[in-house]
């Protein structure tokens, strides 16, 4: 199928949008809506998939999950690293004994960028678990500004294990990511400019589809019969057929060029078109001393050597 060219990029434009929307735009949506200030457990609990939040990490109960990027070359493996790792962030609240203990906890996907922080904030909340003469930390080492998504199956299984089946008194299957607020603008414009593109081509292809069709009508308006198909028209292409009336085939007995002298025609062998069977071969005469007994003819021409010479069909 032959595609107009503004049809094609048109098409194009649109497929990049989608991606582009569906890669980034997602991300940006979230990004435009008020962030949630986290600060307690309750507000942990109230978190739902595509929440925009913001909070300051002053402590960390550990590391839950690692995530490892290798390198191969030809099936060979030429490095790993560790790109990103999710991080558990404790919520205290008071026991019974009015003494402080883990109410909640909220997983936090960080970047290797942020290793470095997100270990001294390890290292805070064992200081403060080890002595509870120390006060609670408030010192922000990290500051997050991420989207609320709801874990995938094997990010559950992770949880799971690491909590020994009491997820859901300590935790939910939530997790904060941190993609960059900009790419995800970055994206969503990228995708609204495939867009409108999009429309621009289809709008252009209809116009030129127009423009074709109004030139094509008034070329049959100044030219009513130049676009008229004759009618009744039928072919008999079959020389077996007597009632076949094709100019083209070849009729001796018939063809004013012979001037009606031709007996015989080798292409009617069953007397087609009124022709008389043929009674013999045509020889050769010789032309100069008259071999197999003809007389001598210099004229080079074929004479008719009937059925029964002696001389029929010799070279």
């Amino acid at each position: 199928m032959n595609f107009n060219w503004k049809l094609k990029f048109a098409l194009i434009a649109l497929v990049v949008a989608v991606m582009l929307v569906v890669i980034g735009g997602k991300d940006a949506f979230s990004f435009m809506k008020d962030p949630i200030t986290v600060k307690t457990a309750d507000d942990v609990r109230n978190l739902k998939d595509g929440d925009h939040v913001q909070l300051d990490m002053t402590m960390s109960y550990g590391c839950l999950i690692k995530e490892i990027t290798t390198t191969t070359k030809y099936g060979v493996k030429q490095s790993e690293k560790e790109s990103s790792r999710y991080y558990l962030i404790p919520y205290l609240g008071l026991d019974e004994s009015g003494y402080e203990v883990v109410d909640y906890l909220l997983t936090v996907k960080l970047a290797s960028k942020d290793f470095t922080q997100a270990e001294k904030a390890v290292d805070a909340f064992d200081k403060f678990w080890g002595d509870y003469t120390l006060p609670v930390p408030t010192t922000a080492l990290l500051s997050v500004d991420g989207i609320v998504t709801n874990m995938k199956d094997e990010e559950r299984k992770y949880v799971d294990d690491y909590m020994n089946g009491s997820t859901k008194k300590y935790m939910d299957y939530i997790y904060v990511r941190t993609p960059s607020k900009s790419a995800s603008f970055i994206m969503l414009g990228g995708g609204g400019v495939a867009l409108l593109l999009g429309a621009l081509f289809i709008v252009l292809f209809v116009l030129g589809k127009k423009k074709e069709q109004a030139r094509l009508e008034e070329m049959r308006a100044n030219n009513p019969t130049y676009y008229q198909a004759p009618a009744g028209v039928t072919f008999n292409n079959n020389v077996n057929d007597p009632t076949a009336q094709n100019p083209y085939v070849f009729d001796p007995s018939t063809d004013p060029r012979f001037n009606g002298m031709a007996q015989g025609n080798p292409l009617a062998p069953n007397n087609q078109y009124g022709a008389q069977p043929m009674n013999g071969n045509f020889n050769e005469v010789a032309p100069t001393n008259g071999q197999y007994g003809a007389p001598a003819d210099n004229s080079g021409n074929f004479n008719e050597i009937p059925n029964n010479d002696p001389f029929n069909n010799q070279q």
